[in-house]
């Protein structure tokens, strides 16, 4: 359970990562250990997922994640492999489904913090060579701002931060 309580702690103090990257380092971490763990050490993860959930109640990913484990008969270790199979890599397949059905064309976007969500949007319209100008906020404190920036200028975007 130590591993468990590194993980949590990461993921609280995570400003950066979105929902469906902690969901998926949460998952990859009961998937190690869950061969390990009794009916009584599932119910303690259960408590902890459900404190760190009251940190980060936002988390839309992670907060389906801990309601389907909470809510399933399954066993853990089929749930969990089901879990990671059907939402692996959806966000890009969302995202390209998006650009592929709207065919967006914009001149200029403005893009405040940093979202994984975003960013596949971004390697979508990549994948469409669709272009666009992007200004980006620094997004204060963790200055998220900048590492979307980055990311979406490794894709090829022209991107400027603004205050």
């Amino acid at each position: 359970m130590n591993d468990l309580d590194k993980v949590i702690e990461a993921i609280e103090l995570d400003a950066v990562s979105g929902s469906s990257a902690l969901a998926d380092r949460l998952i990859i971490t009961l998937i190690k250990l869950e061969p390990q763990l009794t009916l009584h050490d599932k119910q303690i993860v259960i408590e902890k997922v459900d404190r760190l959930l009251i940190k980060k109640p936002f988390f839309a990913v992670l907060r389906h994640f801990v309601e389907t484990l909470k809510k399933s008969g399954k066993s853990w270790s089929t749930l969990l492999k089901e879990y990671k199979d059907n939402y692996d890599g959806l966000i890009l397949k969302i995202s390209e489904q998006l650009v592929s059905i709207t065919k967006p064309h914009p001149k200029v976007l403005l893009l405040h913090s940093h979202s994984k969500t975003i960013v596949s949007v971004f390697e979508a319209m990549t994948l469409n060579n669709i272009e666009a100008k992007i200004l980006q906020t620094w997004s204060e404190p963790e200055k998220e701002g900048v590492i979307q920036a980055e990311r979406l200028q490794n894709l090829g975007f022209s991107v400027q931060l603004v205050d």
